[in-house]
């Protein structure tokens, strides 16, 4: 669904891109007003059922998000979380906190089914990276569309037949159709970053169930050990503490036996 809406922000910059130069050449008399008043009516048919796909697109990421933080509540031997998992729902309608609590809870989500991450290390650079990239392309097209939709021009003003309104009125639509334009082209971008998010979490998730279905431990649904290191745990730090991969003192050799 994140894909078929990248599909579909692609298409409107290119309407909107095209949009702005018909308001263009009526601002410098190159058209009749009429023409992108039809183009707007046409493109009218299309907002309609993107907002519909929106929404059902954030039902969906709500609910893998939601299961997303339940899992990581099932894994043995984790430190108790930051929020808990009724925040993964509220946190995105909640004022102000709306603002932190939905990344704060992905990383929570990220280090919990990384066992490298798990085991004193931290998250690395391209997650960080992939979170927060993710999260500030997200708040800055919503925080822009909003400013434009209730505080901007009108993209698709009632042109009047005096000259002087219809040329201020034509480039005012224009601005506003570029601004849009470019808000579609950071959701793309955020997009292709939430994917990435949602593919590697899933896959980190799915290897710990498979893991943990094909190991005989020694009882039913006992975990499994890491198979792999933690990120960034110093080997002196890590040592004595049980960590997988942290080094281990030699044994100290019995004396040998008294003869006699």
């Amino acid at each position: 669904m994140l894909g078929i809406s990248a599909l579909v922000s692609a298409f409107a910059v290119v309407t909107l891109i095209y949009r702005a130069g018909l308001w263009d050449d009526i601002a410098h008399g190159r058209r009749p007003i009429r023409e992108p008043n039809e183009f707007n009516d046409t493109l009218a048919l299309f907002w309609r059922p993107y907002g519909f796909a929106q929404l059902a697109l954030m039902g969906v990421f709500l609910v893998w998000f939601y299961r997303a933080r339940r899992n990581i509540d099932t894994y043995p031997g984790q430190e108790r979380r930051t929020l808990s998992s009724g925040w993964a729902i509220g946190g995105w309608f909640c004022p102000v906190v709306n603002l932190w609590f939905p990344p704060r809870i992905t990383l929570d989500v990220w280090r919990a089914s990384d066992p490298r991450a798990h085991h004193g290390g931290r998250i690395p650079r391209a997650g960080l990276v992939l979170v927060w990239g993710w999260w500030i392309t997200f708040v800055a097209t919503t925080t822009i569309a909003l400013g434009v939709r209730y505080f901007g021009p009108d993209d698709d003003p009632e042109i009047s037949s005096l000259l002087v309104d219809a040329v201020a009125d034509a480039e005012g639509a224009r601005t506003v159709s570029l601004v849009r334009a470019g808000i579609f082209v950071v959701q793309i971008v955020a997009a292709g970053l939430v994917i990435a998010v949602i593919a590697h979490i899933t896959t980190l998730q799915n290897k710990r169930e498979a893991t943990w279905a094909t190991w005989a431990g020694p009882a039913f649904g006992a975990p499994a050990p890491p198979t792999f290191a933690p990120y960034a745990v110093e080997p002196a730090a890590a040592a004595g503490t049980g960590l997988p991969g942290a080094p281990h003192s030699p044994p100290t050799p019995s004396p040998p036996p008294r003869l006699g």
